[in-house]
């Protein structure tokens, strides 16, 4: 075992280096784009606002909704146990649906406060990097960057972009707590059967593995909307597209 694995890790090491010394041009465009995002980030540190804006906008959203949902939930006939100084809410089926409602917009509207988060700092770095480099910097790098510009466009222009791919988002977290939950519920139903616990951590897997390159693929798209200003679903499609033939690149660069 420990021979076969010795040359099944030689053969895969090769195959490495033939895909490194093939692909030296995409490996050297790669380090180029990640000393241009640090050149980027050296020359933005206010870019570290952004983020403690919006954290500061979550906490107060989290908050508003915290007190609505606490309201709704106390809707529907209380019973008291002397004993225990507790109350027993009775809710009818209307107010929980509402409050079921209530948790899925807010998933919602955390998503889109990250998305919106994310497509500032996505405008910030593209102005920064479309702006004139002939013209001499105080810090010795080259390039200014509009961060306000970035709030302007996710408002202006990008809302409801921004706000579907939210939801798409949304969407897919909630059909993956669904499989979680009927994973659980069908393995405890089988007693914990062997061979159900393997689908399901199968099922699990493909649909994690889903879920992210759903997330990889939406942050793209927003980086293509910030440069072209298409919508979404068009968007989307292209940074696909980019993707598939840039794939060493982007393999590099993560």
């Amino acid at each position: 075992m420990y021979t076969i694995t010795m040359w099944t890790s030689f053969v895969l090491a090769a195959l490495y280096l033939l895909l490194i010394a093939c692909k030296f041009k995409s490996l050297a465009v790669s380090i180029a784009v990640i000393e241009t995002a640090a050149d980027f980030f050296a020359d933005s540190k206010r870019i570290i606002i952004v983020p403690i804006i919006y954290f500061i906008m979550a906490i107060c959203v989290f908050s508003l909704w915290f007190f609505g949902i606490m309201c709704l939930a106390s809707v529907g006939d209380m019973t008291g146990n002397p004993s225990t100084q507790m109350k027993t809410v009775d809710r009818t089926s209307l107010v929980n649906d509402r409050i079921a409602w209530m948790v899925i917009f807010y998933i919602w509207i955390a998503t889109l406060i990250h998305a919106l988060n994310e497509y500032t700092i996505i405008v910030s770095a593209c102005t920064w990097y479309f702006s004139r480099k002939d013209i001499p910097d105080d810090d010795g790098i080259p390039g200014d960057s509009d961060i306000w510009k970035g709030f302007w466009w996710s408002y202006r222009y990008n809302f409801g972009s921004l706000a579907l791919g939210s939801g798409i988002l949304t969407l897919v977290s909630l059909i993956k707590s669904a499989i979680d939950y009927m994973g659980d519920v069908l393995i405890g139903a089988t007693a914990g059967n062997p061979c159900t616990i393997c689908i399901m951590k199968c099922v699990d897997c493909y649909f994690d593995c889903f879920d992210r390159f759903i997330r990889y693929l939406t942050l793209n798209a927003y980086i293509y909307m910030a440069i072209s200003g298409e919508g979404f679903c068009t968007s989307a499609i292209h940074a696909f597209l980019v993707i598939l033939k840039n794939a060493a690149e982007f393999s590099f660069v993560d």
